[in-house]
């Protein structure tokens, strides 16, 4: 199966993210994304591909989703490491970033207290949340379900409180020691 650089995809997933632009076929082949074809082959196309996936064995497609987020997961650690010595450089034991950050959110939440209530379905909450964590899942290389299970093991363990719009990192340094007994 042909699959997009991790630079074209990384780029193009963030200005469709961030744009919500739609792009027509020429222009995604111009950039790389391979195979494109006419719309009238992408069902065709689309399920001959799922058929190949589900005639392959299961150890298979283990095999080809560990190839896949392979380079993905080998950044994993570094990644973490140098969020956290960004966080070590900006937050802690930094009284006037912090103070900052209180002020600002403050401010934020007295905004958001004397702004109307949102108008829109209360329902879409749950689906935003599964969007989230499937996005989180897909950098990842694993399922929804399996950050689902793992975020709730964190928060059971009190490393994190999972909020309707939030995760709070509640114990940042079992967190920490749980990645660096997991890396092991």
């Amino acid at each position: 199966m042909p699959r997009l650089s991790s630079d074209v995809s990384r780029t193009l997933s963030r200005e469709i993210l961030q744009t919500a632009r739609e792009f027509r076929g020429r222009e995604l082949k111009d950039r790389g994304v391979v195979p494109v074809v006419p719309r009238g082959e992408v069902l065709d196309y689309a399920l001959a591909l799922a058929s190949h996936l589900a005639r392959s064995s299961c150890a298979e497609l283990k095999r080809r989703k560990r190839q896949s987020s392979e380079p993905i997961r080998a950044q994993l650690s570094q990644t973490f490491a140098q969020e956290l010595a960004l966080h070590d450089k900006t937050f802690v034991g930094n009284a006037d970033v912090i103070a900052g950050l209180e002020r600002h959110f403050r401010d934020v939440a007295a905004d958001d207290q004397s702004a109307p209530p949102a108008q829109g379905p209360t329902h879409a909450a749950p689906q935003v949340t599964a969007t989230l964590r499937q996005m989180l899942a897909d950098e990842l290389g694993t399922s929804r379900e399996v950050v689902s299970r793992t975020l709730e093991v964190f928060q059971e363990a009190g490393m994190l409180r999972l909020g309707r719009k939030r995760i709070e990192i509640v114990d940042r340094k079992a967190l920490d020691r749980f990645r660096r007994g997991n890396q092991a």
